[in-house]
């Protein structure tokens, strides 16, 4: 499956000022008491400040009040330690909609998905700590039909959730990133830089997850999926294989076989390959 399927909004966040262009659907949004943007983890990326109560806001969004199936993904490299509700559309009052949080002063540090409807408040959490200053790829993903949310941090489940949740519920509340949804509510500000943020209406698999990690460098939209490489006789020389391709060799004078990010060797001798002169 490829991961633009049932992809319904995704931020590059890649502006230099103003508003946050949605590249898959029509959900751009606000840009709220002037957050600025810096150098990201793919190009630029939004820089919040919490002292300035800033966020990415849409008051009515399409497509983004999901009751099933539920991914979403994101970098952040958080700048001090606070509770942030990173992205999602969610508000303590009724208790509506749905948002990932990071813990970082409450509790032990952790990633929540915060669910709610009808003034009920749902969690499920996994404990995580996020060093400030370090970029960290999150996704979360939530499974209706067994009620199941994972937690991935760089492209690996970071273990056994605790909590329950019953059931996404309909929501008229806005979506946003970088804060809770309708509240201006002090201590749930983010503070550092987010980028490449997506949501999905299905359940990303663990597979996915590491292809939009992508061994640390990122995968942005419309995102570059795995390539295989078919070796059947490599001699002399240099093989380099640029990101995007989708080569088979089959007479490459080759010493050395240089292979980017998202690839796998499928050698029918099975040599060893590395930075380094084959024998």
């Amino acid at each position: 499956m490829a991961l633009t399927t049932n992809l319904v909004s995704y931020w590059k966040l890649d502006e230099a000022s103003g508003n946050a262009v949605d590249s898959v659907g029509g959900n751009t949004l606000v840009n709220t008491n002037t957050v600025t943007y810096a150098a990201g983890k793919v190009n630029n990326g939004a820089n919040f400040v919490a002292a300035s109560s800033q966020r990415l806001t849409i008051a009515s969004p399409t497509g983004l009040d999901l009751l099933s199936d539920l991914s979403m993904s994101f970098w952040f490299k958080p700048a001090s330690q606070v509770d942030a509700y990173l992205i999602g559309k969610y508000k303590t009052t009724g208790s509506d909609g749905y948002n990932l949080c990071y813990y970082g002063t409450t509790g032990t540090p952790r990633l929540g998905l915060n669910i709610g409807g009808s003034g009920t408040n749902e969690q499920i959490s996994a404990n995580v700590v996020l060093t400030n200053g370090t970029w960290y790829h999150i996704v979360v993903t939530w499974k209706a039909s067994t009620s199941t949310a994972t937690f991935y941090v760089n492209g690996a489940s970071i273990g056994a959730p605790t909590g329950a949740i019953t059931a996404l519920i309909a929501t008229s509340t806005g979506f946003n990133i970088g804060a809770l949804s309708d509240d201006n509510l002090a201590g749930t500000y983010v503070n550092g830089l987010v980028d490449e943020a997506g949501v999905w209406s299905r359940v990303l698999t663990s597979t996915e997850a590491f292809q939009l990690y992508n061994f640390s460098l990122g995968n942005a939209y419309p995102f570059v999926s795995n390539q295989s490489y078919s070796e059947t006789s490599v001699t002399s020389d240099v093989l380099n294989i640029t990101q995007g391709a989708s080569p088979v060799e089959t007479s490459v004078t080759s010493d050395v076989l240089k292979i980017n990010i998202g690839w796998t060797n499928q050698s029918k001798s099975s040599p060893t390959w590395s930075n380094a002169l084959k024998s």
